[in-house]
């Protein structure tokens, strides 16, 4: 649990009425603290490798970016297969070590 003023000022304007003067006080001194004055932008934007595949997909869906009907993601020729927790990791480990040799 964080100290902050604006934590503080948030379990005190969730804990008291609305018409009480302490979480007016409080709701304006979280207004105050969660004014937002940069904004970063962190990784990268979402794809979704059904309907803009790309090389190097990991597990991309079957017939994902073919021309024509049969490459509608919508449609029923794009199938993504799930595979079962130790799959997975049998498969990331088979391909991690193949491009540690080189292979991929």
């Amino acid at each position: 649990m964080s100290d902050s003023p604006a934590r503080v000022a948030a379990d005190v304007a969730a804990l008291y009425p609305m018409d009480h003067p302490v979480a007016a006080i409080a709701r304006q001194r979280l207004a105050q603290e969660s004014t937002v004055t940069d904004i970063q932008k962190i990784g990268t934007p979402l794809r979704d490798a059904a309907v803009d595949p790309r090389p190097g997909d990991f597990m991309a869906p079957v017939n994902a970016g073919k021309p024509g009907p049969g490459g509608d993601p919508h449609g029923p020729n794009v199938r993504s297969y799930e595979m079962g927790s130790r799959q997975y990791e049998a498969a990331v480990a088979r391909i991690r070590a193949e491009r540690a040799e080189g292979k991929a």
